[in-house]
C-alpha cells in the first residue's frame, strides 16, 4: 500500500486494493481492442491512454507482470503504426511514462533496430507534406 492510501479512511483503502485487478481489466481491453486485420483499429485503443495514465499519476499498486505486457503490447503497437504518427507519439508517450516508472522493477528486452527503423522512416522517409 502506498503512504497516500494509508491515510484514507479505512473503508477507502480497501477499495484501493482493487486497483490492481482493475488495472489488469484495462490491460486485456486495450488487447481486445486491436483487432489484427483492420490496421485502424490502433486509433481505437488510443481511448485507453488517459486511463493508462490516471494508474501512473494516481500511484496505483499494479501487477508487474502486467506492466510488462503493457510495454510489450505498446512498443507492438508503436512499430504497427509506422504511418499513424498521432498513435505513434501517444503510445511513445505512454511507453516512456511506464518505463520511467517502473525502470529498476522491470526485467525487459527491447529490440533496437525497430525503434532505429522507426525514427528513419518518421524522420528522414515520411513525406510531411508543404
Amino acid at each position: 500500500m502506498h503512504l497516500y492510501n494509508a491515510w484514507l479512511p479505512s473503508p477507502i483503502a480497501e477499495e484501493t486494493k482493487k486497483e490492481t485487478e482493475s488495472f489488469s481489466c484495462v490491460v486485456k481491453s486495450v488487447k481486445q481492442s486491436l483487432c489484427s486485420n483492420d490496421p485502424e483499429s490502433v486509433y481505437s485503443t488510443i481511448k485507453w491512454i488517459p486511463v493508462i495514465d490516471l494508474f501512473i499519476k494516481a500511484k496505483s499498486q499494479v501487477s508487474l507482470d502486467d506492466v510488462v505486457d503493457l510495454v510489450e503490447f505498446g512498443l507492438r503497437l508503436f512499430h504497427q503504426s509506422q504511418d499513424k504518427l498521432y498513435a505513434q507519439v501517444r503510445w511513445g508517450n505512454i511507453i516512456v511514462r511506464l518505463l520511467n516508472k517502473f525502470r529498476k522493477k522491470l526485467s525487459l528486452k527491447i529490440q533496437w533496430h525497430p525503434l532505429y527503423d522507426s525514427l528513419l522512416q518518421t524522420h528522414f522517409t515520411r513525406n510531411t507534406g508543404p
